[in-house]
C-alpha cells in the first residue's frame, strides 16, 4: 500500500470535484500497481455509483469486502 498511498491522495482530490470518469481511470490505474489493497475498489465502487454504474459498483465493492472484510464500510456501501 505504501507506494500508492500517495497516488490515492491524489485521486481523492478528483473525487471531491465530480470528476468521476478521471477518478474511475485512475483507481484502476492504483489496482494495477498493488490489486491486494481493498481501498482503491471502495472508492472506484463510489465513482461508478455517482454515474449510476451500478453493476460495477457492486462487483468493486465485493472485492474491497473480499481484501478486507474487517472495514464494515465496504458491507454498508454495498447495502444502499
Amino acid at each position: 500500500m505504501k507506494k500508492i498511498f500517495p497516488f490515492l491522495f491524489f485521486i481523492l482530490s478528483f473525487s471531491l470535484i465530480a470528476q468521476e470518469n478521471a477518478s474511475i481511470a485512475d483507481y484502476t490505474t492504483a489496482i494495477r500497481l498493488d490489486p491486494d489493497v481493498a481501498a482503491p475498489y471502495n472508492n472506484r465502487g463510489n465513482a461508478y455509483g455517482a454515474l449510476g454504474e451500478y453493476k460495477s459498483a457492486i462487483a468493486d465493492y465485493t472485492t474491497a469486502i473480499r481484501l478486507d472484510p474487517d472495514l464494515a464500510i465496504f458491507i454498508h456501501l454495498l447495502n444502499q
